[in-house]
């Protein structure tokens, strides 16, 4: 999977197939890969199970 910005929003290649989107949710359960690989920001978790989070600030 990977997720690009495109000039109208993104564009997301999974399955070997290609999407365009305006937005996108990230949902990475505890693997925050997909989340770095797309440039998305993150911090040290605050609990020991989770030991990186998303940085996001909500709008």
């Amino acid at each position: 999977m990977n997720i690009t910005k495109s000039e109208d929003g993104f564009k997301v290649e999974a399955d070997q197939q290609e999407y365009e989107a305006n937005h996108v949710i990230v949902a990475t359960g505890m693997l925050v890969d997909i989340a770095e690989k797309t440039g998305l920001v993150t911090k040290l978790g605050t609990e020991p199970r989770l030991k990186t989070i998303l940085d996001v600030t909500p709008e």
